[in-house]
């Protein structure tokens, strides 16, 4: 039986390189054929050098022959991270002018050390804690309540039907952000990224029909109160991955990928209308690795030195506006706009190449911790929102104001050694 799964795996395996291939050259094509020439604007370019095409190729095939060399849980993690960070950074390094080479070699850099993580283990020095079915359930019950209270001597119900109708996104937030507190503000990414997803999830698996309605509720009553669209992304994703193994799941999420796009660019050629093409592949793959490019560009020799944040005691932040902010004034000129990027840019502008490593492993120990963990394929979904964020912001920020440190104290207290037979 096990060589029998073996083959099987390798056969999935093979299929996930095709299908990756396949992405790469469609997500390629979509950039010479529509992101460059339609978004100028923004900052995206064409140019062209058979040198940079023949590294991209080569950066993509190391990138594939680590990413087969792993199985269950860490493939799926590595394959999450090749869709959606690899694969636009390479495009970007083939094409866009102006994109630092390091960029790339950074990526595959962590791709590299999480592969040699999956090497050994360290399980043993984490702490085993153990609870109860009933003990599982109150605990999860007792910190959901307890977190969503706030939320309702601040706001009550005052619910804005009109977001569900995706109208008047931006009032509502703005009016969400006027009433928001210190306590809100943190525990807002923690519920709806984390706590609530949780919730849905574990009460599929244990059947808690009550646990699935109040995650569900709750996270539809913040919608309305915040017009946040994350939410829904939440909602939309979890159920997903609930009926597949890891290593399914990176086949699933990869055809997906290429039928949103496939989708998108139809209903553009088809109707006219390219905003849900400029959404799916501008927003999600190639306005963040834009993003870090402008980042390196502008933070190279200026490093802030985390006077932003915790060092703001002690460093004088050197610029008028917050990093965002700034990115926003210099090269998508609007200095209201709030142009976060993830743990690979942030790392850099704090201490240079050296934050750049530091992150990366911050990272790479932050995945190993949930590879040793062991939990089931059915919380797929949660690791989905995982990589988005870390992505998306920064690594410490990540870690305490989006969630993820939320996240590993419940995997140390109830989610750990959830996988059962699962590869």
């Amino acid at each position: 039986m096990e060589v029998f799964n073996r083959r099987i795996s390798l056969k999935n395996k093979k299929t996930d390189i095709l299908f990756l291939t396949i992405l790469f050259l469609v997500l390629e094509i979509e950039f010479y054929r529509f992101v460059a020439p339609s978004f100028r604007s923004m900052g995206f370019g064409f140019r062209f050098s058979f040198i940079d095409f023949m590294l991209g190729k080569f950066f993509f095939v190391f990138a594939l022959i680590i990413n087969h060399h792993l199985k269950g849980f860490n493939y799926f993690i590595n394959t999450l991270f090749v869709i959606f960070l690899t694969i636009p950074s390479i495009i970007l390094f083939e094409y866009q002018p102006d994109t630092p080479a390091i960029i790339v070699f950074f990526v595959l850099l962590f791709h590299l050390l999480f592969y040699l993580s999956t090497l050994f283990s360290v399980k043993k020095i984490i702490p085993d804690i153990r609870f109860t079915e009933r003990s599982e359930y109150l605990f999860l019950t007792g910190i959901s309540v307890g977190m969503l209270l706030p939320f309702f001597v601040i706001y009550g119900l005052q619910i804005h039907p009109e977001v569900f109708l995706l109208k008047n996104i931006y009032g509502v937030r703005a009016i969400f952000s006027s009433k928001t507190n210190m306590l809100t503000a943190y525990l807002f990414s923690p519920l709806v990224k984390i706590v609530f997803p949780i919730g849905i999830v574990y009460g599929v698996i244990k059947k808690k029909v009550g646990v699935i309605l109040f995650s569900t509720v709750s996270l539809l009553y913040l919608f309305g109160l915040s017009g946040h669209k994350s939410i829904f992304f939440s909602l939309l994703i979890l159920p997903v991955f609930l009926i597949r193994t890891y290593e399914m799941q990176a086949k699933y999420i990869s055809v997906l990928v290429i039928f949103a796009i496939f989708a998108t660019v139809f209903i553009s050629l088809t109707t006219g209308n390219i905003l849900l093409e400029s959404i799916v592949v501008r927003r999600v793959f190639f306005l963040p690795a834009l993003i870090t490019n402008d980042y390196y560009h502008f933070f190279d020799g200026n490093y802030v030195f985390l006077s932003n944040s915790i060092l703001k005691s002690f460093i004088d932040y050197p610029f008028h506006l917050p990093p965002p902010q700034l990115i926003g004034e210099k090269y998508f000129y609007s200095p209201d706009a709030d142009v976060n990027s993830g743990f690979l840019s942030t790392g850099f502008m704090n201490f240079g190449y050296l934050g750049v490593l530091m992150n990366i492993l911050g990272v790479v120990v932050l995945l190993k911790f949930f590879s040793e963990m062991k939990i089931s394929s059915h919380y797929a979904g949660i690791f989905l929102i995982v990589v988005f964020t870390l992505l998306s912001s920064s690594f410490f920020v990540s870690l305490l104001t989006h969630g993820i440190f939320v996240f590993v104290l419940l995997i140390l207290l109830f989610l750990r050694n959830s996988e059962t037979g699962e590869v």
